[in-house]
């Protein structure tokens, strides 16, 4: 027997006028034991989405409580069938003056992307436009969760970029865009996407999508010219973009990496007639006092690092007493500043340098680099031991800066990528427990999407790192029985934990 017809007043009331804390928590129950088709007509008949128009979702409990709510509509329901047999609701809330209900919507579609299967990534195409004119044409501060929903539409859907540059409406609203700043904007949502997807690049130089872009840098602006670096050089991190760089004569444009431009980075540094030059002009711009400065050289160290053999061509400058390892002490500087602006900046060239993309067969032959980047990241916390440091991470990764917070949590997903680094993890009090607990990261509204799918990454890699070097390395102890077993159950519970598994519950009630 359907239990809606009991509830269908209390849920058509709160989707007409505000309700309680206390009556959003009952909702949340209530939705929790309803079955999907209780759910289906509460949606379309209720207007259950409604709900949100009406909460203060700037209020950390009221936006907790929307989450709940979300979790169980979102979550119940197929992403492609609810997009679809729900466009009209979904359009009006993303289209809505109430900017934290429309991040909120978009946040949640972020979510079901992630969370879904590739073939139920279907999102229709008025939608797709909406979201897209906000990540491009408005205000950077709150076009963030559009932004992030196209970058991640692009790379979980595996024609994402296809339909993005294809559809005559999406061609329409990308070719009127004229502004150097939207043009720059738009650049960098799919230079994010073809780092993460790169057999997707083809089809943006196929569209010239960085065409524009190319003749932006010879302006003579230099924060414009700043911003545009900064979205080639994340073409410059792949092969295929570095060819197309060079093709555009673009490369000679990159601080610091005209030189790299002749050949492939690891040809030109195996070679130390041009990598002892380089280390030189590094380290004396290391010593500005200028941060813009300072940071432009750690992130083209990192640059280099990213690569295994990149890090073994560097190794010797960068440890203890090498020309580079100043880097370390300025980078401690900037992260005993949490509101400094060049912070997540420095946080996510850490975890290029420390990162460890395991690529080989012989495990045994990476040891040595292990115990180098093991030292590179003590040098953060010298004298103090190395737990100082992950100790010091860990607490940006708490902070109320969404960006500090993301790229902490990405350096702390390149620490878990080292034997040493799951070592310290279990030696670090309560930190495991922090992986584990699901409801760190729930944020607010105006947070954007949810960051608990970066910090559930950080468990899933130390999984791998534990199963990849056991009994291979005996210098790191990794985790004992009880805690390998404890990673395995948080990462069968999924991303959410509980929560989903609540969200489960009401598919079973039908």
């Amino acid at each position: 027997m359907t239990k809606l017809p009991q509830y269908a007043e209390f849920i058509d009331r709160l989707a007409h006028q505000t309700g309680s804390l206390q009556e959003y928590e009952d909702l949340h129950i209530v939705l929790r034991n309803l079955s999907r088709a209780d759910l289906e007509v509460a949606v379309t008949q209720c207007n259950l989405l409604d709900v949100f128009n009406h909460m203060d979702l700037s209020n950390g409990k009221f936006s907790e409580a929307a989450l709940n709510i979300a979790v169980i509509i979102f979550s119940t329901f197929r992403l492609t069938e609810f997009a679809h047999s729900h466009e009209t609701e979904l359009l009006k809330s993303i289209m809505s003056k109430n900017i934290p209900l429309r991040d909120f919507v978009i946040s949640r579609l972020t979510d079901g992307i992630k969370d879904s299967s590739a073939e139920d990534i279907e999102i229709p195409e008025d939608i797709l436009l909406e979201i897209s004119k906000i990540a491009i044409t408005e205000e950077i501060t709150t076009a963030s969760s559009a932004r992030s929903f196209l970058i991640t539409f692009g790379e979980y859907h595996q024609n994402g970029v296809k339909i993005l540059l294809n559809s005559d409406p999406m061609r329409g609203l990308f070719s009127s865009i004229t502004s150097d700043e939207d043009i720059v904007r738009l650049s960098e949502i799919f230079a994010h996407i073809a780092s993460r997807r790169l057999d997707t690049f083809k089809e943006m130089t196929d569209q010239k999508v960085f065409a524009r872009l190319i003749t932006i840098i010879k302006k003579n602006d230099p924060l414009l010219q700043l911003n545009v670096i900064a979205v080639l050089k994340m073409i410059l991190s792949f092969p295929d973009g570095r060819a197309f760089l060079q093709l555009s004569g673009a490369v000679g444009y990159l601080s610091f990496f005209s030189s790299l431009a002749e050949e492939e980075p690891i040809v030109f540094l195996g070679n130390p007639d041009y990598r002892q030059p380089l280390a030189d002009c590094l380290a004396r711009y290391l010593s500005s006092s200028d941060p813009i400065i300072t940071t432009s050289v750690i992130e083209a160290v990192a640059q280099i690092c990213i690569t295994i053999n990149g890090k073994k061509a560097f190794a010797e400058y960068l440890k203890s007493g090498g020309c580079l390892s100043p880097l370390f002490t300025k980078a401690a500087a900037v992260m005993k500043n949490a509101s400094s602006d060049f912070l997540p900046r420095i946080l996510i060239a850490l975890s290029d340098i420390i990162n460890l993309p395991v690529t080989h067969d012989n495990l045994v032959d990476l040891i040595p680099l292990c115990e180098s980047t093991q030292e590179w990241f003590g040098q953060l916390s010298a004298p103090e031991p190395h737990i100082k440091a992950l100790k010091r991470v860990w607490d940006l990764a708490r902070q109320p800066f969404k960006e500090v917070r993301a790229a902490s949590l990405k350096l702390l997903r390149a620490i878990a990528t080292e034997p040493w680094g799951i070592t310290m993890f279990a030696d670090l009090p309560a930190f495991m427990e922090y992986l584990f607990n699901p409801t760190t990261e729930v944020g607010t509204a105006m947070d954007g999407s949810s960051l608990q799918p970066e910090k559930f990454r950080i468990t899933e890699q130390c999984d791998r790192t534990q199963e990849l070097w056991r009994d291979v390395a005996p210098a790191w102890r990794l985790f004992d029985d009880e805690m390998a077993t404890r990673v395995k159950k948080c990462i069968e519970e999924g991303i959410w934990g509980v929560r989903r598994a609540e969200a489960v519950v009401a598919m079973d009630n039908e």
